[in-house]
C-alpha cells in the first residue's frame, strides 16, 4: 500500500481558505458589475456623466475602460491568474470609485450609483461608500497576502535546496 506523504495529510491554513473565498467573491463582484454595466451601456454612460467628475469628452473612453477593466480583472482574479497584480489594480480602481462617490456625497449630488448598472439601482450614499470600502480592504488584503505567500514559498524552496 502506498504511503501518504505528510504534505497531503496537512490541513489547509485557514488564512489561505479565507483568502481564496475573498478572492473568488471579489472577482465575481467585479465581473458581474462589469457585465451589468455592459448590458445597459448607454445608461451607465449617463450615470457616469452624472457624477460630474470627468469632462464630457472623456465619459465614453472612461466608461469603456471601466467596463473592460472590471470584466478582465474580475475574470483574472476569479481564475487565479496574476492575483497580486490584479488585486493591486482593483485596489486602485476602487479608490477612484470611492473618491467619486465621496465627491458626490459632499457636493450633494444624489443619483444612481451605477455600480451594478441598471440591474441593481442604488443611490450614491453612505451604503455605496461602505460597500466600496469593504471591497477596497478585500482587494488590498488579497494583494498583500498573495505577495507574502509568494515570498514564503520561494524562501521555503531556497531552504530545501
Amino acid at each position: 500500500m502506498p504511503m501518504i506523504t505528510r504534505s497531503f495529510r496537512r490541513r489547509p491554513d485557514i488564512r489561505c481558505l479565507v483568502a481564496e473565498c475573498v478572492r473568488l467573491f471579489i472577482g465575481a463582484v467585479f465581473l458581474l458589475a462589469g457585465i451589468a454595466k455592459l448590458l445597459d451601456f448607454p445608461q451607465f454612460l449617463t450615470t457616469l456623466h452624472g457624477y460630474a467628475v470627468l469632462p464630457h469628452h472623456l465619459v465614453m473612453p472612461a466608461g469603456i475602460a471601466v467596463v473592460l477593466a472590471e470584466v478582465l480583472l474580475g475574470s483574472l482574479l476569479g481564475v487565479n491568474l496574476f492575483v497580486r497584480e490584479t488585486a493591486s489594480l482593483l485596489t486602485g480602481m476602487t479608490l477612484l470609485f470611492i473618491a467619486a462617490i465621496f465627491v458626490n456625497i459632499v457636493t450633494g449630488r444624489v443619483g444612481d450609483c451605477g455600480c451594478f448598472g441598471s440591474i441593481v439601482p442604488e443611490e450614491v450614499g453612505p451604503g455605496s461608500l461602505l460597500r466600496d470600502s469593504c471591497l477596497l480592504a478585500g482587494c488590498a488584503w488579497i494583494a498583500l497576502i498573495h505577495r507574502t505567500q509568494k515570498k514564503a514559498s520561494s524562501s521555503e524552496r531556497e531552504a530545501r535546496g
